[in-house]
């Protein structure tokens, strides 16, 4: 099957890309590619604690790294079934349990880390082997 040059094989993505995706399929709204991560932007609070006007105009960066944080990433793996084993030196494979998601067949995708190679399998499960470029927006 010939690859598509305007599509992404999510078997190939990672860092902000990939968490852009995850968190499209989770139906996450509002993120911005921030230093190369996926975060909320959140104004500074005038009530909190600061030393001088300047920082008034400081943003705060809130991440969401599911392909990198086990407190973002772990709980898709536990409400999506995902299972995860390990390809020894070769890293990380990861499938949607067919048994608990209709429709989704046991295919397992590879990653460097279990995380990426899981945040992979959901994304694949929702959208296919590819995904459209560009990227989806980063609001």
């Amino acid at each position: 099957m010939p690859i598509d040059s305007q599509k992404l094989q999510v078997a190939e993505l990672e860092g902000a890309e990939l968490d852009a995706w995850v968190a499209k399929a989770e139906g996450i709204a509002g993120l911005v590619e921030h230093k190369g991560r996926m975060c909320w932007e959140k104004e500074w609070d005038p009530e909190g604690r600061r030393w001088d006007d300047d920082m008034m105009a400081w943003k705060l960066w809130e991440d969401y790294a599911p392909s990198h944080d086990w407190s973002d990433g772990g709980p898709i793996i536990e409400r999506e079934h995902i299972e995860i084993g390990s390809m020894g030196a070769h890293g990380w494979q990861a499938a949607i349990n067919p048994l608990a998601q209709d429709g989704w067949a046991l295919k397992w995708l590879d990653g460097p880390t279990p995380l990426i190679a899981a945040m992979r399998a959901y994304v694949s499960g929702k959208f296919g082997d590819e995904v459209p470029l560009p990227s989806p927006p980063k609001d």
